[in-house]
């Protein structure tokens, strides 16, 4: 994930482990002012813990996908 501390903060980008599915981050996320996701809450035990905040802002996501033999890399962002 990239984001940002909200207020024209510092980017980030940081890598959180969902191999056991997107909900064992702990992520919990709503719209912000800016329509972007903004990080709401992190559940006990996930894996996102201490390593995003509350109020920490997503810029742009990308996330790997693992099949025999292949990997495929896929990227997404939200247009401007």
């Amino acid at each position: 994930m990239l984001g940002k501390y909200p207020d024209g903060g510092p980017v980030f980008c940081v890598q959180v482990d969902c191999h056991m599915g997107t909900n064992s981050t702990g992520i919990v996320m709503r719209e912000g002012d800016e329509g972007r996701p903004v990080v709401s809450a992190i559940r006990p035990g996930g894996t996102a813990k201490n390593k995003l905040k509350i109020g920490d802002v997503c810029l742009a996501t990308t996330y790997v996908l693992g099949f025999p033999k292949s990997v495929i890399t896929l990227f997404a962002d939200r247009p401007e």
